[in-house]
């Protein structure tokens, strides 16, 4: 059963992902909402505007392991493109984030800090 409903198949009707299967499915999603985060060649900006915000309402519901798996595949290019300069600052930053979240109850939304340690 998934976090919010008490029977199996409420699951599949409304989208959520079981516990269970999390695990092995985000990392799968989160190259999969990078790329449609990122994409918008030949779009209309509401079309991308809409997509975006499709997508961060996902990347809202991710747990903070989760946050940290999707914002590590969203900084790899910077790392890369730091290694391939020599900026020492590639190799001190890689597998280095760590991802605090802070949830306000009052406007039901939730704060991110991201940290590099």
């Amino acid at each position: 059963m998934c976090c919010r409903h008490s029977r199996p198949g409420d699951c599949a009707e409304t989208g959520h992902i079981e516990r269970r299967h999390r695990a092995s499915l985000i990392p799968l999603l989160i190259p999969i909402l990078c790329a449609k985060l990122l994409s918008g060649k030949g779009k209309s900006k509401e079309n991308a505007e809409a997509r975006r915000g499709a997508v961060f309402s996902y990347v809202g519901g991710l747990t903070d392991p989760e946050l940290v798996l999707f914002l590590d595949f969203l900084l790899q290019p910077f790392l890369r493109s730091l290694a391939e300069v020599g900026d020492p600052c590639a190799s001190a930053l890689a597998g280095k984030t760590e991802v605090r979240t802070t949830a306000h109850a009052r406007t039901r939304t939730r704060t991110i800090t991201l940290s590099v340690v």
